[in-house]
């Protein structure tokens, strides 16, 4: 029925009939208003003269009939013109079909033609899955040349992450499966064509025939706009699509880039499925929604995915500045409960990485940044009260270039009895260049170095003296780090896929005020030897000034250890 949205109803009364529904002013709206008793005759007489027995095949005989799409019935129960009758249609709501339509069911049949499944397996078997897009070489690197036949399937990079996915293939439109492929290496270093800010991850194929292809748009989207949204949600075999708006087309969404917001639906396994725009052409990857939420979805935007995947492919590397800490929200609850100057600008300190510029210049967790600027006169409002706002701060520190030197003032907070004093401080760091992987971790709440070593394992390198983790008989340089169970944040142990992970789990607990911990590790030399260590933190090694345990947080860790699908 043309996209029908069918209310069911309670029963079917004996004679079908609908109220007319309120005037809609917006084309290409149209109204149907009679009084209930021509109506009811006028449905009545159609209804039994078009021989169908039910609503809903009625409702597309009118639309063959007449031209019009049912686009929504609204039931009203125990109607008091039908009391014999549980439920009857109150309302019919339609729409007139506009040239656009045709389009946009020409356009999906073409895009589907190029959207297809990702699939990634670790080495341990485990499997997972994710969507593509199939795009043509000179759209990607105009001023490059590859041989005939090579084509180009974009993802997101969580899809086919580096360190973790050990097999890829692709099943095509047409059912074909394409085994062992591979990310694009860079022809500088032959380092993968793939990156974790912007979502992106290039896959090479050759095809002995011609693939359809998407074309990339020129220009970006703008609020109100119509796309769509195309993938494989949970592994279905066949690729689907859903119709929605751009709600921003720059979000800010906690992400290192702003994104495009739409509210066309999208699921796990929707990652790295085309967004397109009402020509066909792709302005995004869909890439992530929130749980529970509606009508949210987000896509990172194919210019920025580009500019970063030629730099890749042709330098090796896309440079980024790093300072070495992490800021999240510091809310406006939190500045009253603290005593917080009135008015004073604020993002709160939640890590600063071992060995970093931050680390290096001063800066400790719990500091309130008030203030941010780097030597060329570039600033930043650093005023972040919300968690999403933080994209801000992450695009404005990776286009910082490395080597700058950044002065930061902060307010460094004090717990002296039931109050926060806060004390005015200022530093100076040099900018670092941000590097894809990370390598080591510090807890200073628990008194470990972790650190990633050549064959990708978490080793316990350093324990601090008089620390939860030396007081647990922890031996350094003897033992990896599998998992960690915090009771708070999950039912089950977490496993650490990388040391990003890790860090959210540790920012994660001191903001929670989690005292217990359960570290899953082995020997070295015997890593199949799973062995449980808890360690205890010390209530008053958290002076942070934020408020306790936050409604929700399990959530945010909720299937955490699974390998990723969107």
């Amino acid at each position: 029925m043309g996209g029908a949205e069918v209310r069911p109803i309670d029963s079917r009364p004996t004679q079908p009939w609908a109220y007319g529904a309120e005037p809609v002013k917006i084309p290409p709206y149209h109204r149907w208003r009679r009084t209930p008793t021509e109506l009811n005759q006028f449905i009545t007489n159609r209804y039994l003269w078009s021989g169908v027995s039910n609503y809903e095949g009625f409702l597309a005989w009118l639309a063959r009939r007449s031209g019009v799409i049912a686009t929504k019935i609204r039931t009203q129960t125990n109607y008091g013109l039908m009391p014999n009758q549980s439920s009857a249609i109150e309302a019919v709501y339609l729409r007139k079909p506009s040239p656009s339509d045709a389009n946009h069911q020409r356009m999906i049949a073409e895009a589907l033609k190029s959207v297809v499944m990702v699939n990634g397996w670790d080495a341990k078997g485990m499997g997972w899955s994710g969507s593509g897009v199939i795009l043509d070489p000179k759209e990607v690197f105009p001023d490059e040349v590859f041989p005939e036949g090579t084509y180009f399937v974009l993802t997101n990079n969580h899809v086919t992450p580096k360190d973790e996915t050990k097999f890829i293939s692709i099943t095509m439109p047409d059912q074909r499966v394409v085994n062992n492929v591979r990310v694009l290496p860079s022809k500088i270093n032959g380092a993968p064509v793939q990156d974790s800010n912007v979502d992106a991850s290039l896959l090479l194929i050759q095809s002995p025939f011609p693939l359809p292809t998407i074309h990339i748009a020129k220009n970006p989207p703008k609020a109100g706009d119509v796309v769509f949204a195309f993938g494989h949600p949970l592994g279905l075999p066949k690729a689907a699509v859903t119709r929605g708006i751009v709600s921003q087309p720059a979000a800010e969404s906690g992400a290192p880039i702003f994104t495009i917001q739409h509210d066309a639906e999208i699921n796990p396994g929707n990652s790295g499925g085309p967004l397109l725009n009402e020509d066909g052409e792709l302005i995004g990857l869909n890439t992530f929604t929130f749980k529970g939420s509606k009508g949210l979805s987000f896509a990172m935007p194919i210019w920025d995915q580009l500019t970063v995947i030629n730099a890749i492919y042709k330098n090796g590397e896309y440079v980024r500045g790093d300072f070495g800490l992490t800021i999240d929200e510091f809310t406006q609850f939190e500045r009253v409960q603290s005593g917080f100057p009135q008015g004073m600008p604020g993002a709160k300190v939640t890590w600063v990485d071992y060995g970093s510029p931050a680390e290096q210049a001063g800066i400790k967790p719990n500091d309130i940044i008030t203030l941010i600027a780097t030597n060329d006169g570039r600033m930043l409002d650093i005023d972040i009260d919300n968690s999403f706002e933080v994209t801000r701060f992450l695009k404005w520190m990776h286009e910082t270039k490395p080597g700058m030197p950044v002065h930061i003032n902060v307010m460094r907070p004090q717990k002296v009895g039931n109050s926060t004093i806060y004390t005015m401080m200022s530093f100076t760091l040099i900018t670092a260049k941000l590097e894809p992987v990370k390598t080591a971790i510090k807890s200073d709440d628990f008194g470990m170095l972790i650190q990633r070593d050549n064959q990708g394992r978490f080793v316990i390198t350093h324990i601090d003296s008089g620390s939860p983790a030396e007081a647990a008989g922890i031996p350094p340089r003897q033992m990896m780090l599998d998992a960690i169970e915090v009771k708070e944040l999950s039912d089950e142990p977490i496993a650490i896929r990388d040391l990003d992970d890790l860090k959210n789990i540790f920012i994660t607990i001191r903001e929670a005020g989690v005292t217990n911990i359960v570290l899953y590790v082995s020997p070295l030399d015997r890593p199949r030897e799973i062995r449980k260590i808890q360690l205890t933190r010390n209530d008053s090694q958290n002076i942070s000034a934020s408020t306790p345990f936050a409604a929700g947080i399990r959530e945010m860790f909720d299937g955490l250890p699974n390998a990723p699908s969107f």
